[in-house]
């Protein structure tokens, strides 16, 4: 029965299969950023060559106050670069088995026709190839990744021109001038060593600000912003995710609904034959389960390749370094597969409360009238909506931190969607009218 009501209704669920479609589509797209966020890892680029590295903790850590005394230790991602003090490198000397340690010193600097990057003294974790020329000696020399015989560059201390003695992929300076121009005496940014037990390494350096780093976990001691940029992927995956979802059951249940009321004298006939209400809810319960099946599956796929497009959008917009991989998992797809059925269900199962609930003489009665007016407590509701959308989207005009920006973006989504789904039907009466206007002008072109 179920199959044959698909098949003769096949436009009536037409609307609820593109909507769910689309609803796991993006659910999957968001579920792999979010995904992303948790799981996803940057291998060591400059840190490559070191088996270890010591170098500040990339998150701060602190404790918060809850109530009845309570606290809750919490953790942060740091947006800068943490230092540590350089005496460290004597403590991990003394580590038994440690053959070398390495300090590297960086430093910001803006390099004519290339913007803003940093710089290193030419001390490197992990071998450089120079494409031309040798390594900086005194400390009016540098090696860019172009070879122009002298360049000024802007440094900390102001303007600074060096003579260019080599190409490379990156500013390198002279071991000195990296520690004059990075401006924390007595401090660098990270420790290469070689040889020595980790966990021994770990112990020598306690106490202190560092952290010791192996494996894919040296990337994410290199490039600072990670951190951020994971917390960024899993606040805006899980809010357009669950705007989207939320998006989708406000669609489902106006598609089902329209569904059932065109189906209520056919309901209605159930009722007066001894169908109970628990089995119509059945019935539509299963319905709406098949096409959410049918539209979760290619929908929960075709999320796939929507969550590494949205990933290389933000990767263009300098949202998340380009050096954060997507991470592409089974989870997602499942997840919003199966969140989507479950929105699927509970449509049906709203849009059906109101035929199910009257008796089997009353639902006739029903499905012989008109259908009702649009009660005036959802017109208010739905104009309410509209203001407080409009209000919220006055609010973003002015905000212009992420913080603030995060919460308010998919709540004002929200609100004009709930307007759109309380407004309908005189939106949709005066679309209808719009539309009537020409195809009245044009009646009887034919004759």
């Amino acid at each position: 029965m179920i199959l044959s009501t698909l098949r003769y209704r096949r436009a009536a669920f037409a609307g609820a299969f593109v909507a769910l479609f689309f609803a796991a589509a993006l659910v999957t797209a968001c579920g792999t950023l979010m995904d992303t966020g948790l799981r996803g890892t940057v291998r060591p680029v400059r840190y490559a060559g070191a088996p270890v590295v010591v170098a500040g903790d990339p998150q701060s850590h602190f404790v918060k106050e809850k109530k009845k005394g309570k606290t809750k230790r919490k953790s942060k991602p740091n947006a800068a670069r943490a230092w540590i003090p350089a005496g460290l490198a004597d403590r991990v000397r003394a580590v038994p088995g440690v053959r070398r340690v390495v300090s590297e010193v960086a430093f910001p600097l803006v390099v004519p026709g290339a913007g803003p990057t940093e710089g290193y003294g030419w001390e490197p974790l992990s071998p450089v190839r120079l494409r031309a020329g040798r390594a900086p000696r005194a400390a009016d020399e540098i090696v860019l990744d172009s070879g122009a015989g002298r360049v000024t560059v802007l440094t900390a201390g102001g303007p600074r021109t060096y003579r260019v003695v080599g190409v490379a992929d990156r500013p390198y300076v002279t071991p000195d001038e990296a520690r004059r121009l990075a401006g924390h005496p007595g401090q660098v940014t990270a420790l290469g060593v070689w040889g020595g037990d980790p966990k021994a390494i770990a112990r020598a350096v306690s106490g202190t600000n560092a952290t010791v780093a192996t494996g894919d976990e040296r990337g994410r001691v290199e490039f600072a912003g990670v951190g951020a940029a994971r917390t960024k992927l899993l606040s805006m995956g899980g809010a357009l995710g669950g705007t989207s979802l939320i998006v989708a059951l406000l669609a489902v249940v106006g598609t089902f609904g329209l569904a059932v009321q065109q189906r209520e004298r056919e309901l209605a006939m159930l009722r007066a034959v001894a169908a109970t209400p628990r089995q119509l809810r059945r019935m539509l319960g299963r319905e709406a389960l098949l096409v959410g099946l049918l539209a979760a599956v290619p929908g929960a796929l075709a999320g796939l390749p929507l969550g590494d497009w949205l990933h290389g959008r933000m990767v263009a917009g300098d949202v998340v370094p380009a050096n954060l991989p997507p991470v592409i998992g089974p989870f997602p797809p499942l997840a919003a597969a199966a969140a989507t059925v479950l929105a699927a269900w509970l449509a049906a199962r709203v849009s059906a409360r109101r035929i199910t609930r009257l008796r089997p003489v009353e639902a006739l009665g029903e499905a012989a009238l008109t259908p009702p007016r649009v009660p005036v407590l959802r017109l208010v509701a739905g104009v309410a909506a509209v203001a407080g959308g409009a209000v919220l989207s006055l609010v973003l005009r002015s905000v212009h931190t992420d913080a603030a920006a995060g919460p308010l973006t998919p709540l004002t989504a929200l609100l004009f969607t709930t307007a759109v789904a309380l407004l309908g039907p005189p939106l949709a009466r005066a679309a209808i009218a719009v539309v009537a206007v020409p195809l009245r002008a044009s009646r009887g072109t034919g004759e």
